[in-house]
């Protein structure tokens, strides 16, 4: 009797509790841009480096990484009935929401640079597309609060060439940075590859979703330019 009590306590905990699967990512926030423009340090004064005021800096982007709006945002481009699939079903987007709200973890040490990222997710499938979804909309709205939303037509054109043509540079770094490690994956590496291949990962995220915002307000810029 007691050996089938706990048969159909697993069972009931697997169907009402699945186990939850995780995926785990790395931010480098080396500096934060303000104003205008896109250059990196020493091209341009509106950068801010991480130094004195850094974890303050850090503390920031914290806040918008676990912002509702980044979230929602997430639940949108993913999909609310593919993330509530493996729980309640669905298609509520706030229930979706939650669901990803309470499952995300940002950590990050003071005087480091680098913000840990983790997703847990009852879905082995859907658990790493739902994390790289909530970086790219980290990035855009990243975007929004230090830049704000208004620029000119020309200089999102510029922007959108120079995107396409750091993406491009990322990810041949990437490749090369993978075969030159002899792997396919960042846990068979040694340290110092894996410090590599995370740092180019960032950028690739930034570029990527850089590149999506630009284009978003290209095709802004011109309908509204449209008769």
């Amino acid at each position: 009797l007691f050996s089938t009590s706990g048969v159909l306590a697993a069972l009931a905990l697997l169907i009402f509790k699945p186990p939850l699967y995780e995926s785990k990512t790395e931010l480098d926030i080396l500096y934060v841009v303000q104003g205008k423009s896109f250059s990196p340090p020493g091209e341009d004064a509106n950068t801010v480096p991480l130094n004195g005021q850094g974890y303050d800096i850090i503390l920031t982007e914290l806040k918008i990484l676990q912002s509702m709006d980044v979230v929602m945002d997430a639940v949108q481009m993913v999909g609310a009935e593919k993330i509530l699939a493996k729980t309640s079903g669905g298609n509520n987007t706030n229930q979706a929401a939650s669901l990803i709200a309470k499952n995300l973890i940002v950590e990050s040490t003071p005087g480091s640079s680098v913000i840990d990222i983790a997703l847990q997710h009852p879905d082995p499938a859907m658990v790493q597309p739902i994390l790289s979804e909530i970086i790219a909309c980290y990035f855009r709205k990243h975007t929004q609060v230090h830049l704000g939303s208004v620029m000119s037509g020309d200089y999102s054109i510029q922007e959108t060439n120079r995107l396409y043509k750091a993406l491009a540079q990322t990810k041949e770094e990437l490749k090369n940075a993978k075969n030159l490690a002899g792997v396919f994956s960042i846990d068979a590496a040694d340290k110092s590859y894996e410090e590599q291949l995370s740092q180019i990962r960032t950028k690739l995220f930034a570029a990527e979703a850089e590149l999506v915002e630009r284009r978003e307000m290209l095709k802004a810029i011109s309908d509204t330019a449209s008769p």
